[in-house]
């Protein structure tokens, strides 16, 4: 049997790949604007956007965890590949985003408990369908993390796109218009590989 601490990582990916519901940011929550008092309505809303992404940016960097539990396709592991490492390379850029513009907060926690508690429960429910030794396997469990993963980056490069319609700053809107590209891309490739290779013709 797994461990726990296996099941709590394989939860952290299947998290962020499967589980990501946009949070409507409009209305901002009494305790996301006690934790950043010092931003006006519009960097706060920018703020929870970034703050989820960059949350997000982290989940997907433990993608090539997926790859230590099972043997993989060649065409499965570079796709997991490539979604990790770009999850590691928008963590340090937004990392740097929130050093060098000091308007911009990237550790705001703006989701309800609920949306949170929901998210923690499909997650878990996915790894008891996909962990080691019990799981599904092969073109199956290939196919569900798959479909997990491009839901998570389609819902994120919508947020990408959001955040950079609303960015007063021409630095930081042409930045967060080049991250929607890059996911837009990335979308592309792990759908591509679903047409090809797991959806029935």
């Amino acid at each position: 049997m797994p461990s726990v601490l296996l099941r709590s990582l394989l939860a952290l990916v299947l998290l962020s790949a499967g589980c990501v519901t946009q949070q409507g940011t409009r209305n901002s929550s009494p305790a996301t604007q006690a934790r950043a008092p010092e931003l006006d309505h519009q960097r706060l809303i920018l703020s929870e956007g970034y703050s989820i992404l960059r949350n997000d940016a982290e989940a997907f960097s433990r993608a090539k965890l997926l790859l230590y539990f099972k043997v993989e396709s060649d065409d499965f592991e570079r796709v997991i590949t490539h979604v990790a490492d770009f999850g590691t390379d928008l963590k340090a850029e937004l990392a740097r985003v929130d050093r060098d513009y000091p308007g911009v907060r990237t550790d705001l926690d703006p989701l309800p408990e609920m949306e949170k508690r929901k998210r923690l429960t499909t997650a878990l429910d996915k790894v008891r369908e996909n962990a080691p030794l019990f799981g599904n396997s092969g073109r199956e469990y290939e196919r569900t993390v798959l479909i997990s993963i491009s839901n998570g980056i389609n819902q994120e490069r919508h947020l990408a796109g959001e955040i950079a319609k609303e960015e007063p700053d021409a630095g930081l809107k042409q930045f967060m218009a080049g991250v929607k590209a890059r996911m837009d891309a990335l979308f592309a490739e792990t759908e591509a590989l679903l047409r090809k290779s797991y959806y029935r013709q």
